[in-house]
């Protein structure tokens, strides 16, 4: 019986990671099933740790792309700058701010992957001391921001420009794009992850959180990593520019 009771006591601290105990009391003592209020907090809760949970892995193909070509072409790093920024401020905000971690667990791991994607540009245009700088002080940054010594309003004011550091990063990789003719190293499995991560994550806010200028926020990524999407679909069979020089210049010097 010891037991039993036990695993009960499990299965229900499980159900509230889902759920809210007036909502857990429909559904097992009352049978009310199709409540609006509650089916919706279930679906918000389930893509919530779903985002998180597929984030593990958002940019490994990324970073595999990378590293398997031992290079950087066509991934911006300013762009991956800016948003290594946005992700740090966004996740202390929501994190001090006491916020379901369902709704921003996504960006502790996403935030580590943006930052050794960054790393790996440094270190894959011959600056590889700075590229262990970046990575070093990033963690060493984030961790002091998250550490409670910096008040909420100043991470809340810090996050409102958020929405303008989206634009500049994803702005600028989608700008190096149009450039370069090509997108490069860029990889679709990521970005589309992205722009569907995005798309849950308005919704999880809405329902979970209310804060507008998240919303705002999750907005904006969608519409910029869509656009992303579309320009990978576009060049899909595109080579850079510097690429098809470098080649020319290769066959030239056979010829010679």
């Amino acid at each position: 019986i010891l037991l039993l009771n036990s695993v009960m006591d499990y299965l229900e601290q499980g159900a509230l990671l889902l759920t809210t105990p007036k909502c857990l009391e429909k559904y097992l003592e009352k049978g009310d099933y199709l409540d609006a209020e509650c089916g919706k907090l279930l679906l918000s809760k389930v893509l919530g740790y779903g985002v998180v949970l597929g984030s593990v892995i958002i940019k490994v193909p990324q970073i595999l792309k990378m590293t398997a070509s031992s290079s950087s072409e066509g991934i911006s790093l300013i762009s991956n700058l800016f948003d290594t920024m946005a992700i740090m401020f966004n996740l202390t905000y929501a994190f001090a701010s006491g916020y379901p971690f369902s709704t921003y667990g996504d960006n502790v791991f996403n935030f580590i992957q943006t930052l050794i994607i960054a790393s790996l540009c440094l270190v894959y245009t011959k600056r590889g001391f700075l590229g262990f700088l970046v990575f070093v002080t990033g963690l060493a940054v984030t961790g002091y921001m998250g550490s409670g010594m910096v008040p909420v309003a100043t991470l809340g004011y810090l996050n409102n420009f958020n929405i303008i550091l989206l634009i500049c990063s994803r702005g600028t990789q989608i700008i190096t794009n149009f450039v370069n003719g090509s997108t490069g190293q860029l990889s679709f499995l990521t970005t589309i992850l992205l722009f569907a991560g995005a798309l849950a994550r308005i919704f999880t806010s809405i329902q979970e959180t209310g804060d507008a200028n998240l919303i705002r926020i999750f907005v904006t990524s969608a519409l910029l990593n869509g656009t992303i999407v579309m320009q990978i679909l576009f060049y899909w069979n595109s080579k850079t520019k510097s690429s098809a020089a470098s080649k020319a210049r290769q066959r030239s010097k056979k010829v010679n």
